[in-house]
């Protein structure tokens, strides 16, 4: 008998031990962006820790953009997509029985977006699941189950509004810990959230490089750059008044912009009134080493978001040589972005300063090499083998230090 429940302990022990090892990450889809390069990131690298993961998305928009682990499992969870141009065009178009029935199927879109998740949500029976999304965060802590340890990113710019602060605390009481990539933001949210939920862990995380670093090109071309979905709270329009100011003094460089969206029409017709169309490069959406190809090829890189979480472009940027020019907005490029060493930091708004700075990087080639090497240096605390051991940790369940 005693030989009996030593054996079934044993095997209880092995169950417990091979279910931990399966992870789950709820997320949106797979296109273009910062968040579906962290999440394929760390996808990957859980794979190669020896973890079983599986990627629950919403949406199929296309095939995965970034290099994805074939042990990595995908579930697409419903077939519908985003109709939001639809939308618009029907809007603008002046279309009101089409408007009126693009809107009924947003409507049913977004109903199956959320049903389709929490059924996917109570599926999983067993180890871990991470979710990517605050609206996911609400449905996991609602709906997941309790032998599930759950662990929610904070991938958007926490902007901590006392109406999203009483959300969070009503809706995040089942969540086992919260993941933000700077230390500013955990720190607000240990602030803010702790008291309401004591059992609740915030820790920080930043994202990693998943390739090898130390790419910089020798031969630079007259390029700056910059890389993002072109949507208002990227601060695209700032930065074309901004290009207008400095332009006169170096003709002959071009600013260069990767990326698309709904904003591009807007952004290339100011371009025409400013009189800057002919040294403004819109690109659209390139492969992911063509990006890099550009990075590794230009003079510094320009950010003047209006607000960031993170900011994965940035590190990119270091880890490519380039020196950093970006607006000190809430959490993420101060953490990154360090004043004189491997860049400016400008105080957000001060458009002069701002001009001031980029005139100094595109006259000045020895400054802009002393920062290129800071930058280089700067980015390997963005290695992936320390970060994805501090996500090991918080996988068991082990304190992280920020």
């Amino acid at each position: 008998m005693k030989e009996l429940c030593e054996k079934s302990a044993g095997v209880g022990k092995f169950l417990k031990e091979k279910n931990s090892k399966k992870i789950s990450i709820a997320c949106l889809h797979l296109d273009h962006g910062g968040i579906e390069m962290a999440v394929t990131s760390l996808a990957n690298a859980l794979c190669e820790e020896g973890y079983q993961v599986e990627l629950l998305c919403t949406y199929r928009l296309c095939n995965p953009v970034y290099q994805l682990d074939p042990r990595v499992i995908v579930t697409y969870l419903t077939d519908c997509k985003p109709n939001r141009q639809e939308i618009a065009d029907a809007w603008n178009s002046h279309h009101f029985f089409i408007l009126a029935k693009e809107l009924f199927r947003a409507g049913f879109i977004l109903w199956r977006k959320k049903r389709t998740m929490i059924e996917a949500i109570r599926r999983v029976q067993e180890g871990i699941l991470i979710s990517t999304r605050d609206e996911y965060t609400l449905l996991l802590s609602r709906f997941g189950n309790p032998h599930v340890r759950k662990i929610a990113q904070i991938h958007q710019s926490p902007q901590f509004s006392p109406r999203k602060l009483r959300r969070m605390r009503k809706g995040y009481r089942n969540i086992d810990v919260l993941v933000t990539p700077t230390r500013q933001a955990a720190n607000e949210l240990r602030k803010n959230l702790s008291p309401f939920i004591p059992n609740l862990s915030c820790v920080a995380i930043p994202h990693f490089l998943a390739y090898e670093k130390g790419r910089a090109g020798t031969k630079k071309r007259k390029q700056i750059i910059a890389v993002g979905r072109l949507h208002p709270e990227k601060g695209f329009a700032r930065m074309l008044q901004l290009w207008s100011k400095v332009i006169p003094c170096f003709p002959d460089v071009i600013l260069k912009i990767v990326g698309d969206g709904g904003e591009r029409g807007n952004l290339e017709e100011k371009c025409k009134n400013l009189g800057i169309k002919n040294t403004v490069i819109f690109t659209g959406v390139l492969p992911h080493e063509q990006v890099l190809d550009e990075m590794e090829h230009s003079l510094c890189y320009l950010m003047t978001s209006l607000e960031e979480s993170f900011g994965f472009v940035l590190i990119e940027a270091l880890s490519c040589g380039l020196p950093v020019l970006a607006y000190d907005v809430q959490m993420g490029p101060r953490e990154i972005v360090e004043d004189g060493v491997n860049g400016f930091l400008v105080p957000d708004g001060d458009e002069n300063l701002m001009a001031d700075r980029l005139r100094l990087l595109l006259s000045k080639e020895k400054l802009r090499r002393r920062l290129g090497e800071g930058a280089k240096q700067s980015s390997f605390r963005y290695e992936k083998t320390a970060i994805i051991q501090k996500w090991i940790q918080c996988i068991k369940g082990e304190d992280v230090a920020d």
